[in-house]
């Protein structure tokens, strides 16, 4: 989110209900009709529908078309000029998508076959707008962006009553919705505009090592510091001589949550024979991850490393 377009001041909504926008799908309309939802939870039509901006969006395209058909081939000024235009009407939908967020008691986001956040989580933020999202499962760093309670709401998938729960207090409460609304802002203003993305992307190709930094939050829990695996793991990656000699593989099972970077480092310090190492990444539940490590294991022998494991320097040795 550029930080331009961050909402300076959090405002109150002109309407009660709150919002979801996106493609009505799968169990969606579900959602919508749901006792206690239905006239809580509406879903607008997009916020250009009304405008001239898809006119003027399709025109300039159109017309820019319609022109190389022609045989027209444009020098560097005409096209800077037609990039210009574009830019300039993009960001003009853009910013009448944020204020049409202002809108509503609160922005929803519900369950999807994106497994992530979609970006009107972050665009409602922007807007100044609390976000009741669900809880994406098996997604530890995407949890890990705002805090549950305070910059977001969460609701489990399978606990629609949570949600239920979220909306009555968003549209009656205006103080604890402003008060998220506020959190997150400052949580998007201090970690995640395109500038501080942009920045870490950069420090990520010129150094090679993960962004994210380890820090103790406010509630002592730790987040998370990654090195790369290739770093992590270098006395473990001469394949040849492995498949050779190895005889026993250590599976790392692993959603990329903060226990990964300690799991690595314990292998790191593994004394004796040279041994595989396969990370499994994203295998939920956990019982399936563990079936893919038993049938995909090729040795004799094998260990599994997770968060819940010590493992000691001595470990595949003996």
């Amino acid at each position: 989110m550029p930080a331009r377009f961050i909402t300076e001041t959090i405002g109150g909504p002109s309407r009660r209900e709150v919002a979801f926008y996106g493609e009505l799908y799968g169990e969606r309309k579900t959602w919508l009709a749901m006792p206690g939802l239905e006239d809580a939870l509406i879903h607008p039509p997009s916020a250009e529908t009304g405008t001239e901006f898809p006119q003027y969006f399709n025109a300039l395209h159109q017309q820019t078309l319609q022109r190389f058909q022609s045989g027209w081939r444009p020098d560097l000024p005409a096209l800077i000029e037609f990039v210009r235009v574009w830019r300039g009407l993009r960001e003009a939908i853009f910013a009448n998508w944020l204020a049409s967020l202002k809108t509503w008691s609160a922005i929803v986001n519900l369950p999807s076959l994106f497994q992530s956040y979609a970006g009107r989580v972050v665009e409602a933020m922007a807007a100044g707008r609390p976000v009741i999202s669900w809880d994406i499962p098996c997604r530890p760093q995407t949890t890990a962006l705002f805090k549950n309670g305070r910059e977001i709401l969460l609701y489990s998938k399978d606990r629609p009553a949570v949600l239920r729960e979220h909306v009555e207090r968003m549209t009656h409460d205006t103080d604890y919705a402003r008060d998220i609304a506020t959190a997150a802002r400052a949580e998007l203003l201090r970690l995640h505009t395109a500038e501080v993305r942009a920045r870490e992307w950069l420090d990520w190709i010129e150094t090679g090592e993960y962004p994210r930094t380890s820090k103790k939050t406010e509630e002592g829990m730790e987040s998370f510091q990654t090195h790369t695996v290739e770093q992590l793991a270098q006395p473990t990656t001469h394949e040849s001589d492995q498949e050779i000699h190895a005889t026993t593989t250590v599976f790392v099972l692993t959603v990329d949550d903060p226990a990964l970077a300690a799991c690595l480092e314990a292998i790191h310090k593994q004394e004796g024979p040279p041994f595989k190492l396969e990370i499994i990444r994203n295998v939920c539940p956990f019982s399936a991850a563990a079936q893919r490590m038993i049938t995909e294991c090729r040795t004799e022998y094998f260990i599994q490393v997770d968060e819940d494991v010590v493992l000691q320097p001595d470990a595949v040795a003996s």
